[in-house]
């Protein structure tokens, strides 16, 4: 009996650990494709120019998300797919978007919704968006975005 209550309590906490893990922390150029294949993540440095692509698939179609910047103003930058409607970009500096994506419900006209949502350091939004982002975004941000907002 001491067996299967182990066995329950490590089942547990493994799905605990789970849920609270992003899909994916993408710091390297290159092309993943993730959740069978609803979200594809591109992102190309030539050394002058970062260019990131964050396309969701959907049933009438990809919605393609693009963003470049100076390849020298983009250290630090990473995405995490928290799930297939669901990635953040930290593009470098004072750059950082969500990016949603969803299918229209059930008998509902075919279509999707999507949006981009910038989030500055210092706005009076950040500390509530970031409230919602995964650890992996948080940890990895800059000083500035975790600041207490300033008055305007």
């Amino acid at each position: 009996m001491r067996r299967l209550i182990a066995l329950g309590i490590f089942a547990l906490g493994g799905v605990s650990v789970a849920a609270d893990t992003p899909a994916e922390l993408i710091t390297k150029p290159g092309e993943q494709t993730l959740f069978d294949g609803k979200l594809n993540v591109h992102v190309a440095d030539d050394g002058k120019t970062t260019k990131f692509e964050v396309t969701f698939a959907g049933p009438a179609g990809g919605v393609a998300h693009k963003f470049e910047a100076k390849s020298a103003d983009t250290k630090g930058w990473f995405v995490v797919a928290e799930s297939a409607g669901r990635v953040w970009l930290y593009r470098g500096g004072d750059a950082l978007f969500v990016m949603d994506y969803a299918d229209n419900p059930p008998g509902a006209p075919a279509g999707s919704k999507s949006s981009t949502v910038g989030i500055a350091p210092g706005d009076k939004k950040t500390a509530e968006a970031l409230a919602e982002a995964p650890k992996s975004v948080v940890e990895r941000l800059p000083a500035s975005f975790k600041a207490p907002a300033k008055d305007k």
